[in-house]
């Protein structure tokens, strides 16, 4: 087959066209039209060489063909997407000079796609060695914008934390009247509430190591459950296994080493008695999250929420400077924690990249998590 310059081609039905075609000719580079696409070329110095086309990786719209490479391209069809594959033979020249392209095309036979281990929620995860791919510029713009966010993201909180402890805690208000209906909802809410204590209660009764071990593995196992099901092919597969033991490690991490650090600090740095409170109730948050998001439709990636907070025993006696001093310090030991873990997600892709199983795709799961969870943490 011959393409002109400033000519198409149609692979349903086969032949030159003028308009409706699937691929343009411009004597340098191939176009694809609509939701045509290319797959990245291969060598085949034969048209025996030709293989099978990928199952996946149709990512090009513009492409320059070089002689003695095959090129798989898939096309909107009738049936859905069609694929096939172009051999671009030795012999002819497509130098810089506009000339036509001559090509032999067939219907491709597709690899199967490579199973994926890894959720649909870590796909938009940048590693930090892509920083730089579309140059300096547009790194340096997303840095600005990040570091703009953030800190509005800091000094919002920080604002409505000091108004709620000003304006609200001081006012020793016990409980405000609420009209019928809010009020049925509420005891409803105390009853659902109490049921869950309740619950708490009996299965964890005593106070020894394995009952004070019990509590925060149940509520990991059981937020980390909840907030797997905003995957959408969530299910009994890989995808969702590596979710799930990525969401309970993070979340485990972000309590011991933040949460812990706190309790840590204060006992140390401020000479305080303080430990560690469990939340039942963060599974109730969790279904409420995930029910919001899911009736949203939003797109799949974290959502956490606490499962346990340090907390100072009896009568605070620090000034606020201190406490400040001591929050920042464990914040930038979490900061760091993250940032390594972001760091490390670069060669355990590379291991998954490798040999693509559960097993291999569970560090970096447990990796990009604990980046993601525990930054999260460190914000909201």
């Amino acid at each position: 087959m011959i393409l002109e310059p400033g000519t198409g081609f149609t692979f349903d039905p086969p032949g030159v066209a003028g308009s409706g075609f699937n691929i343009f000719w411009d004597g340098n580079r191939l176009t694809g039209s609509d939701a045509t696409r290319f797959a990245e070329p291969a060598e085949a110095a034969r048209s025996g060489d030709v293989g099978v086309a990928p199952g996946e990786g149709y990512v090009l719209n513009v492409i320059a063909p070089r002689v003695g490479t095959v090129l798989h391209v898939r096309v909107p069809g009738v049936s859905g997407l069609g694929a096939y594959t172009i051999w671009v033979p030795p012999g002819q020249d497509l130098g810089n000079e506009p000339g036509p392209l001559i090509f032999d095309w067939k219907p491709a036979v597709l690899a199967p796609a490579e199973s994926d281990s890894l959720p649909e929620a870590f796909e938009e995860i940048s590693f930090v060695n892509r920083i730089f791919e579309g140059g300096t510029d547009v790194a340096a713009t997303n840095a600005a914008v990040t570091i703009a966010i953030l800190l509005l993201l800091l000094a919002g909180a920080s604002v409505f934390n000091e108004a709620l402890e000003e304006n609200v805690r001081g006012l020793g208000v016990q409980g405000v009247a609420l009209p019928g209906p809010f009020d049925s909802a509420r005891r409803v809410l105390a009853s659902i509430w109490h049921a869950i204590a309740g619950f708490w209660a009996a299965i964890i009764p005593g106070a020894t190591f394995l009952d004070r071990a019990l509590g925060p593995a149940a509520l990991l196992l059981g937020t980390g459950f909840i907030y797997s099901l905003l995957e959408p092919g969530f299910g009994a597969n890989e995808q969702s296994f590596t979710l799930f033991v990525g969401l309970v490690v993070s979340q485990g991490v972000l309590v011991l080493f933040y949460e812990g650090g706190k309790a840590w600090l204060y006992r140390r740095n401020l000479r305080v008695d303080a430990g560690l409170r469990l939340f039942p109730a963060c599974i109730i948050i969790a279904l409420v999250s995930v029910l919001i998001s899911r009736m949203a439709g939003f797109q799949p990636g974290f959502v956490i929420g606490f499962v346990a907070a340090a907390i100072i025993v009896g009568k605070p006696d620090f000034s606020e400077d201190e406490r400040g001093r001591a929050w920042a310090l464990i914040a930038a030991a979490m900061l760091g924690v993250s940032v390594l873990a972001w760091i490390a997600a670069i060669p355990l892709h590379e291991l998954y990249k490798a040999n693509p199983n559960v097993w291999t795709g569970l560090p970096e799961a447990v990796a990009i998590s604990i980046f993601v969870v525990c930054l999260e943490g460190l914000l909201f």
